[in-house]
């Protein structure tokens, strides 16, 4: 392997950079078809699983219907305000056919307070249609458009309805609209409506467009519009938006949107228009006669992973602020000083229109795919409720609920003893009483927005050194997870994941509320965290030469997020509240940020805090500083220890506004003197 011959750390911003690193291993963007090309999904639910079938409500399906209240009864249904438990609201269901729709799907409580924890899901994108009707009412102005679908956020913040400058009466707005998501469809906005919006889209720490199209027949406003405070952290991933004036409009200083497998095609006027925020944008395919990327204010930061930009007839590339390329081809580009040629694949960054830094060799990890393993027919997944378990709705304010818990852990057993590799949770709340081992016959674990809880009655039994779900199976098989809650919160540090067989273990929509998300033993498999949202998670560890790769990743007041002992760790879009330390790596560790929004919301207080500690480890990022109070910002970015004295990096980047935002930094660097990439 190749030796880095380095003797100082790297520090890459506006003017200064040292150029060291592992060759970049991605290659033409056209090599990434896999990961555009997404196999149409076919879900349908079992009976049990307490989604809502819009069927059941009087939706019809057949094009010709006006099926707006039917949708909406059913989405209203999906649950009461539950405050902080936003990921515990029923998923909606659309059985394949046609929804004809003249009016706004949105969320509501019962005392017309704005909700969130809106779940759309369809049976496949090609066989689903949500329709716009022909020329429908008030969605004829394209300077006042109106969205299809409208996500909202609940209103807990004691800023009141219009606290931090948020509009929640008149645009349903705030930073509480938590695991809101839209799935598996396709959403036309029929003609004749040029002042349309197809998704008005709006969540907090998670939720997802995922395996959505977006189209015009016409005319249209805007594709995914994601300009209302305070939009992300959330994920956009296998969609695609055609023949809008816009297609991805993005806006705000917070909370940062992460997007993979993108198609923008034929928009009017831009593809993708981002205002100040920070957007990661992986295997994007942009087709536009007019404007590509569109990076209108100072202080975003959009960062291109092995993308292909075109614009023939007109412009790749319009930049007020900073824009990170790695792997990206252009076409339709005019080389700017110092930088890239049409159609080479650039490594770089740029600031403003013409500033060019090149940062060949600066990213050394492979570019993950994220696993999608084909899902069994619902028909042979097997249910804990068949053996007796016992899900427990959240019924009040409080999301207390209103029945005494039972333990589910004989049912989890009896489930997986009948060989079945699917075992589903039917939305509710479950209690397991000791730590569960996942056996090598179970492949998937279907949560439907489930919880798992730890059960107390009698004292607390369950190994709190040991995950509440053990893998540790021998098996080379994976095993995916997703749309399952792990809580324990009030009750002390609690592991939700242990990892120690060799499998690939997939982590998709998941909640750790309460918990350590995972400790990953140095024999563990490859680990993938795919929208995936963790508060006060402290010291999550990772071990071993196999890869961590994480897609939107949300923690909160962790202090130390990630403990990396030796791991190649790959990180796509991270958020952090407060001051915390998001990665400590030691003993050969390897870890990459694309694209990250650190948030600071209360003053400095322990000025010795860093984002990194770094020890004989390798370290590459880029990422924004959010800073809403003075004084609210890192000192020291990276703290350096591999000499045995801490080396403090100071802050440094690109100031994102004078109204003291933070920084934009476009790469941070930190390789040890005489560093080797690990075999």
């Amino acid at each position: 392997m190749t030796m880095m011959k380095m003797s100082v750390r790297c520090l890459l911003v506006a003017g200064m950079f040292c150029a060291a690193g592992v060759a970049q291993k991605s290659g033409h963007p056209a090599e990434a078809g896999a990961a555009l090309a997404w196999a149409d999904r076919v879900i349908v639910y079992p009976a049990d699983s307490g989604a809502l079938n819009v069927k059941d409500y009087g939706a019809k399906g057949d094009g010709q219907t006006d099926d707006t209240a039917a949708i909406l009864k059913a989405i209203s249904e999906t649950g009461i305000d539950t405050r902080g438990f936003g990921f515990e609201d029923k998923i909606v269901f659309f059985p394949k056919g046609i929804y004809k729709i003249s009016a706004p799907l949105i969320k509501r409580y019962a005392d017309g307070g704005y909700a969130s924890g809106i779940y759309l899901m369809g049976e496949s994108r090609e066989s689903v249609t949500l329709k716009l009707a022909d020329h429908a009412p008030g969605y004829d102005k394209a300077n006042a458009p109106k969205a299809m679908i409208f996500m909202t956020s609940r209103l807990l913040d004691s800023g009141g309805p219009y606290g931090g400058g948020k509009k929640y009466p008149e645009l349903g707005e705030g930073n509480d609209a938590y695991w809101n998501s839209v799935e598996n469809m396709t959403v036309d906005v029929g003609k004749g409506n040029p002042g349309a919006i197809g998704i008005d889209y709006l969540s907090n720490n998670g939720g997802a467009l995922r395996n959505v199209e977006v189209r015009t027949t016409d005319t249209g406003a805007v594709g995914i519009a994601m300009t209302r405070k305070w939009i992300g952290p959330a994920l956009v991933e296998h969609v695609t938006v055609n023949g809008f004036d816009v297609g991805i409009d993005v806006a705000n200083t917070q909370y940062s949107i992460t997007m993979d497998g993108v198609r923008l095609f034929d928009q009017k006027k831009a593809a993708l228009q981002n205002n100040k925020n920070m957007v990661t944008v992986k295997d994007i395919e942009v087709k536009s006669g007019t404007l590509g990327i569109a990076n209108v204010g100072a202080d975003g930061l959009i960062m291109l992973v092995r993308g292909h930009i075109t614009a023939p007839a007109g412009k790749a590339i319009q930049n007020a602020g900073v824009i990170v390329f790695h792997g990206t081809k252009m076409d339709g580009y005019q080389a700017i000083t110092g930088g890239a040629l049409p159609g080479d694949l650039m490594e770089g960054f740029m600031s403003g229109q013409t500033h060019w830094k090149d940062t060949k060799g600066a990213w050394g990890l492979p570019i993950p795919e994220f696993p999608n393993p084909a899902a069994e027919p619902s028909d042979k997944w097997v249910s804990i409720t068949k053996f007796g378990a016992v899900g427990i709705a959240t019924t009040d304010a409080k999301g207390a609920v209103a029945e005494t818990p039972t333990d589910a852990l004989p049912a989890f057993k009896q489930a997986f003893a009948t060989g079945a590799s699917t075992v589903y949770l039917p939305h509710g709340i479950y209690y397991i009483s000791q730590n569960l081992d996942i056996p090598a016959t179970v492949k998937r674990i279907v949560g439907m927005k489930s919880t798992l809880r730890v059960f107390q009655v009698g004292g607390y039994r369950m190994d709190r050194s040991k995950g509440m779900i053990r893998v540790a199976a021998r098996t080379n098989a994976p095993l995916m997870i997703q749309n399952l809650t792990f809580d324990n919160s009030n009750f002390g540090t609690q592991l939700a994941v242990e990892h120690s067989s060799q499998r690939d273990v997939i982590l998709r929509d998941i909640v750790f509320a309460g918990t350590v998300m995972v400790n990953r033993a140095w024999t563990g498999g490859r680990e993938y965290f795919d929208n995936t949202a963790c508060g006060g998670c402290v010291n999550n560890i990772i071990a071993g030469p196999n890869m961590v790769a994480a897609r939107q990743l949300n923690l909160e007041n962790c202090r130390l997020c990630i403990n990396n002992q030796g791991s190649p760790l790959w990180i796509m879009g991270a958020k952090t509240e407060g001051f915390v330390s998001l990665v400590s790596g030691t003993a050969g560790s390897q870890t990459e940020l694309l694209g990250g929004l650190f948030y600071m919301v209360r003053p400095n207080t322990k000025p010795e805090a860093s984002l990194f500690f770094m020890q004989d480890s390798r370290l590459t990022a880029s990422f924004v500083e959010e800073v809403l109070v003075s004084p609210a910002h890192y000192i020291n970015y990276i703290t350096d220890t591999t000499t045995g004295t801490a080396q403090n990096v100071p802050e440094g980047g690109i100031a994102r506004d004078p109204g003291g935002h933070g920084e934009i930094m476009p790469m941070l660097q930190d390789i040890p003197p005489g560093w080797e990439q690990p075999k």
